[in-house]
């Protein structure tokens, strides 16, 4: 079972892309990450290939766990052949199976500045698959291939994968349904953060709103309010069961 618990992650010091985030990814699952650009559909699947730590919470991953990744970037090198790119990391045979399952197998002596923009997707797709794993990350694998070869693409992964585990992120939703992939939508997740000061009580930020519990605190809502509209959050601050402030 992987897991995040409670994560909040930001690059820098730039606001926080992800606020208390929580999920459970079971072994031998299948997971689609999904919403709109910058609802930190990228930044999950770093979290979990380790390449980034979070600010607060925590990710688990089982000891041992290989995992075998596509990015946004295809990554592959300029110097070296299709063929020689997908067996950097397994063997020829492995190599050649997984490009003839993507359609490439007339392009293994190719050198990458030759190919085709979707060819290159292709070559960096098989090369993850032909990577022994356990867990295989995809982060929109697919972008730029035509519905043909977007097809067979997906039927290759669906083999390939099993019945180990898949995480990936796409704004396609037939993706999803093709790998029979459960979908977590990165916008709607709900965020909430305890205000760690005097009198101030505890603020839940959810579903897009402040509401504090302590009927007292008018002189901090009316901050939070002001420091919200700044950062351009749409968020209303409520004081218990009073009226919104700074509205």
């Amino acid at each position: 079972m992987i897991r995040l618990e409670h994560v909040t992650f930001g690059y820098g010091l730039q606001k926080a892309v992800l606020r208390d985030v929580s999920l459970e990814i079971p072994q031998g699952g299948r997971l689609c990450l999904m919403g709109p650009s910058g609802k930190g559909k990228s930044t999950v699947l770093r979290l979990l290939l380790g390449l980034e730590k979070p600010r607060r919470g925590t990710v688990s991953v089982p000891e041992g766990t290989t995992f075998s990744a596509v990015f946004q970037e295809n990554r592959l090198l300029p110097w070296k052949t299709v063929l020689e790119n997908v067996a950097l990391f397994s063997d020829g045979e492995t190599a050649r199976r997984c490009l003839a399952a993507l359609g490439l197998s007339d392009s293994l002596t190719a050198m990458p500045d030759a190919l085709s923009g979707g060819m290159k997707r292709r070559v960096a797709l098989a090369r993850a698959l032909a990577h022994p794993f356990d867990v295989l990350v995809l982060d929109e694998a697919l972008t730029g291939l035509d519905g043909g070869t977007k097809a067979r693409c997906l039927a290759a992964i669906d083999r390939a994968v099993g019945h180990r585990t898949l995480v990936m992120a796409t704004h396609d939703e037939s993706e999803a349904a093709a790998l029979g992939a459960d979908c977590f939508i990165t916008g709607e997740i709900k965020h909430h953060i305890a205000l760690e000061a005097m009198d101030a009580g505890v603020c839940v930020i959810e579903a897009g709103h402040f509401e504090t519990e302590n009927p007292a605190c008018e002189v901090m809502a009316n901050a939070l309010q002001n420091a919200c509209d700044a950062l351009k959050y749409n968020v209303t601050v409520f004081c218990s069961k009073g009226n919104p402030f700074g509205r």
